[in-house]
């Protein structure tokens, strides 16, 4: 902009607002989704407990199965906002 401001801000938000609203406005950086160590990547996660109820597990069974396509084709503003979960273990668990 003319004051030579940066705003930070993820994919969601960035494709959440209104085109009118950011016509001026462009991306100057972004990650992606194929590093786990991409210091801008975004990662949403899924767990359920041992003894968690069957329509809790049902549901997680379904999000990190099926679910994957419909996470994948949500748009908005002709933005895909999310992407497919990544491969068994993309992000995995530090327990040290």
């Amino acid at each position: 902009n003319k004051k030579g401001y940066y705003t930070l801000s993820d994919r969601g938000i960035w494709t959440w607002a209104d085109p009118d609203k950011k016509s001026d406005l462009k991306i100057f950086c972004e990650g992606g989704d194929t590093n786990p160590d991409d210091i801008l990547l975004n990662p949403c996660l899924a767990i359920t407990l041992q003894d968690a109820p069957e329509g809790a597990q049902k549901f997680y069974e379904w999000l990190t199965g099926d679910g994957q396509n419909y996470v994948e084709q949500y748009t908005l503003h002709n933005g895909r906002l999310y992407s497919k979960a990544p491969d068994h273990n993309f992000y995995p668990c530090r327990t040290s």
